[in-house]
């Protein structure tokens, strides 16, 4: 039984974990319902392959790497010609979630100087933005169609979004679907 607050792998059984003293999720629809359970397994084995090897702190950077709030963000910008694959709901809308805020962020920094009067670096924060903007075009394109691909839908659905005023929301439907395995029957 992993620790949802340190990783550490506890006897089955254990009320408290041994190393930080946190209450164990006990019931069988805690431990089956994942999230910070199954985040907390995770780091508890990649705590353990490094612990083999002496390294820890490179344990806690692995697990941060690949579970982390900009992971999906980071795995779509790396599978940018991936349009093969699929994308989960959770992957993809994180990835969405930190894209917006970048872009929001950019916006408000890109502001500033143009309010201070400093209208050069307006423009060229402009212009880095518009290269980013262009820039994420195929990595938002390949994820898209990965999820939808991941939804049950062929990747033409992503031009629902061209038909004026309901075909975003549509799109946007689609793409909050549950996942479809290959033999067609939703995963719950």
């Amino acid at each position: 039984m992993y620790c949802v607050n340190c990783g550490t792998n506890n006897q089955d059984g254990a009320r408290v974990c041994v190393k930080c003293g946190e209450q164990l999720q006990t019931s069988e629809f805690a431990n089956a319902s994942g999230g910070a359970y199954e985040n907390a397994r995770a780091y508890g084995d990649a705590q353990e392959t490094r612990r083999e090897s002496g390294d820890s702190k490179r344990a806690y950077a692995d697990f941060v790497a690949n579970s982390g709030f900009l992971a999906p963000f980071i795995n779509m910008w790396k599978n940018y010609t991936n349009f093969k694959d699929r994308t989960g709901v959770r992957d993809y809308w994180m990835s969405m979630l930190v894209y917006i805020i970048v872009c929001v962020a950019w916006g408000i920094l890109m502001a500033i100087p143009a309010a201070i009067g400093l209208y050069p670096i307006s423009g060229i924060m402009y212009i880095l933005f518009v290269l980013f903007g262009l820039a994420a075009i195929c990595p938002g394109l390949a994820i898209t169609v990965r999820r939808l691909r991941d939804a049950g839908r062929p990747w033409p659905y992503i031009f629902i979004s061209l038909i004026p005023f309901v075909g975003s929301i549509v799109l946007i439907v689609l793409l909050c679907g549950r996942s479809v395995p290959d033999d067609g029957t939703p995963v719950v």
